[in-house]
């Protein structure tokens, strides 16, 4: 049952993309598409997450004061996570091993205008797929199994749904982060800011590549990769120390 409602909510987010394809100017790419499918399921899915939240008589609304102390390092997390886990990837040598990503996926991402991959996939994108992955997946799997458990098997369903090997692997680890935020602060904002700034730092870095091609550099990358690895290992102690005793099944 629980697999069978995040399918559901998967349905509806391709359903929207079915339906409006057919109809859009032939100037709207796979990303464009995606953003305003993302936009029209944002309400019915919200409706889902809210009535089954409702459900387990556990409160569905954001607690937006809960977050303040700790939003300028929720941010930085997801950037310097998005960077940390990238870059340990290319080191790894995955991407080699597995070129499909960057052959075929990638330029549909990052063609675009940047205003349009801002929007879609810094804001609408992000929001559905923490509705789906987090406010349908962690939180019916945390009913059944405890948070731990569940914050592995929506990562898992997050990392799978993305497609290729090294999209899945990265989304993995970030799907774990998204999960523990919203364990600790209890509302779906807070992974969701996490996945914003992970995807906004991707998106700046891939449109200035150009001028900091430096940065491909090996001393200078391996130097990056550490400073993004201390940064959010700060982030997390910072994060924890700052929400503790606010860790709640909400949400």
């Amino acid at each position: 049952m629980i697999l069978l409602k995040i399918f559901l909510s998967l349905v509806i987010y391709w359903a929207m993309f079915n339906v409006i394809a057919p109809f859009a100017p032939a100037s709207f790419g796979p990303l464009l598409l995606t953003g305003l499918a993302a936009l029209l399921s944002l309400p019915l899915l919200y409706v889902f997450y809210r009535r089954e939240r409702g459900r387990h008589g556990q409160e569905a609304r954001p607690e937006y004061r809960r977050l303040g102390p700790s939003l300028a390092l929720i941010l930085l997390f997801g950037a310097a996570a998005s960077v940390a886990v990238n870059n340990l990837l290319n080191l790894s040598g995955l991407p080699y091993l597995f070129p499909g990503y960057a052959e075929n996926m990638a330029p549909a991402l990052y063609a675009p205008p940047l205003l349009t991959q801002l929007i879609c996939t810094c804001l609408l994108i992000p929001a559905v797929e923490e509705l789906i992955f987090r406010g349908q997946a962690f939180c019916l799997f945390r009913d059944r199994f405890g948070w731990r458990t569940a914050a592995f098997l929506s990562a898992l369903l997050f990392g799978l749904y993305h497609g290729s090997v090294v999209q899945g692997v990265y989304a993995f680890f970030l799907g774990l982060g998204a999960a523990w935020l919203l364990q600790r602060f209890g509302t779906l904002l807070a992974p969701w800011l996490f996945h914003m700034a992970a995807n906004l730092i991707s998106v700046l870095l891939e449109h200035f590549s150009g001028q900091l091609a430096f940065l491909n550099l090996l001393p200078v990358f391996l130097a990056e990769t550490g400073i993004a690895l201390g940064l959010a290992a700060v982030c997390f102690l910072g994060i924890r120390g700052r929400s503790a005793g606010n860790e709640r099944p909400r949400g």
